[in-house]
C-alpha cells in the first residue's frame, strides 16, 4: 500500500492508529498507517460498500444556499463577500472571519479569503469547485455576477445550472474544461487518488491559473494534543491526512509550486476534539457539547482557545492550512 500523499510505500513497521467514526457514531473504528517517510496518516484498511459515509444529513449537503441566502440581509452580504473575495479584498472578510456571529458565516469567510489570498489582478472568471457539498460557495460567488462557477460532487443530488454557476454530479476526473481558478476545499482528503487528482486538476488550468487546497494536516499542535480524539480526522472520510513536508512534496511531483502558505484553523480544533475525547457526535446537536454557543466551556475558556488558535496560525502549527498553487 502506497501512501496517498507522497507515493512512498507504507512500511509495516509504521504506526498505526485505531480510529472512531465519530461524525455520525455508527459503532466502527478504522486502521490508519502513518507513513514513515512523510509523516502523513492514511487509511490503511479498505471500506465495505454497506458503510453510508455520506448520508443526507452529512453536514455539506444540509445546507440549502438558496433557502439560506433567500432574505434581503443575507443575500446583501453574501453577495459584498462575494465581490471582495474577487476583488482580492481582504478586510472585510478577515473581520467576518474573526467576528460574525454565525459559524457558518465565519466558515464562508474563510472560504473567500483563501481567494482573496490568491487574487494576482485579474477576476477570475471560470472556477471550479470540486467537492462542492449542496453548492454553498458557487451560488454565493455567482451573487457577485463577475465570474462562472462550476461545483462538482460525485454525492451531489439534484443537478442546478443558473447563469453564474452550475452543480454537476461528477468527479474531478469527469471535468475536462479548462478554469482559471480550481478550489479543494476540504475536499482532496476525501479522495482515493490525491495526487492524480490533483494533477488532474493542473491539467484543466488555464495560463497563469491557481489551484487553491485547504485542507486539515497532522503537522499541527491538535494532532501532537489529541491524537486519535482530533475532529479533523474524520474516519474513515478522510483517505490521508497530510504532513506539511508531505504536502510539499506532492505539489512539486505534480508539477505545482506554493505560492502562498498559511493556516486558518479556528477553536473548533480544541472544543470539538474535547467533545470527540467524551464520546461525543460531532453532528449530534443535541448533546450541547458540539456547538459553540452551547458547549460548556466558560467564556473565559473560549476566548482562551482563540487565542490559542490564533497563534497555532501564526506558528504554523493550525490543524488546517491553505496552499496557493500555480504551474511552475
Amino acid at each position: 500500500m502506497q501512501c496517498l500523499i507522497c507515493d512512498s510505500l507504507l512500511s509495516d513497521n509504521g504506526r498505526d492508529y485505531v480510529i472512531d467514526e465519530t461524525m455520525f457514531r455508527i459503532g466502527q473504528s478504522f486502521r490508519y498507517r502513518e507513513c514513515e517517510q512523510c509523516g502523513s496518516i492514511n487509511l490503511a484498511e479498505k471500506i465495505s460498500d454497506d458503510t453510508k459515509l455520506y448520508p443526507d444529513n452529512y453536514y455539506s449537503f444540509s445546507v440549502d444556499p438558496a433557502e439560506t441566502f433567500n432574505g434581503f440581509l443575507p443575500r446583501l452580504l453574501a453577495s459584498a463577500m462575494a465581490k471582495s473575495s474577487l476583488k482580492g479584498n481582504r478586510l472585510f472578510l478577515g473581520f467576518m472571519f474573526r467576528y460574525a456571529p454565525m459559524r457558518e458565516v465565519r466558515t464562508l469567510a474563510s472560504i473567500l479569503l483563501s481567494i482573496s489570498a490568491a487574487y494576482s489582478g485579474s477576476v477570475s472568471k471560470r472556477i471550479l469547485d470540486v467537492g462542492t457539498g449542496s453548492g454553498v460557495l458557487p451560488f454565493v460567488l455567482s451573487l457577485a455576477k463577475r465570474s462562472y462557477t462550476l461545483g462538482i460532487d460525485p454525492f451531489l443530488a439534484t443537478e442546478k445550472k443558473a447563469k453564474h454557476f452550475e452543480l454537476k454530479q461528477a468527479s474531478i476526473q469527469d471535468i475536462h474544461e479548462t478554469f482559471n481558478l480550481i478550489l479543494f476545499n476540504h475536499s482532496l482528503e476525501h479522495m482515493h487518488d490525491i495526487e492524480q487528482s490533483l494533477a488532474h486538476a493542473k491539467s484543466l488550468l488555464e495560463p497563469g491559473g491557481t489551484i487553491i487546497v485547504r485542507i486539515p494536516t497532522v503537522s499541527s499542535q491538535a494532532w501532537d494534543t489529541y491524537r486519535e480524539n482530533w475532529f479533523q480526522l474524520d474516519a474513515p472520510r478522510h483517505t490521508c491526512i497530510p504532513s506539511r513536508k508531505g504536502l510539499t512534496q506532492l505539489a512539486s511531483s505534480c508539477g505545482l509550486q506554493i505560492m502562498n502558505n498559511y493556516d486558518d484553523s479556528t477553536d473548533t480544533q480544541f472544543w470539538l476534539s474535547e467533545a470527540v475525547a467524551k464520546g461525543l457526535s460531532t453532528m449530534d446537536a443535541t448533546t450541547g457539547y458540539t456547538a459553540y454557543l452551547t458547549n460548556t466551556h466558560s467564556r473565559q475558556k473560549k476566548r482562551s482557545m482563540k487565542r490559542e488558535a490564533r497563534k497555532n496560525n501564526s506558528e504554523h502549527r493550525g490543524d488546517q492550512t491553505v496552499l496557493t498553487l500555480r504551474t511552475t
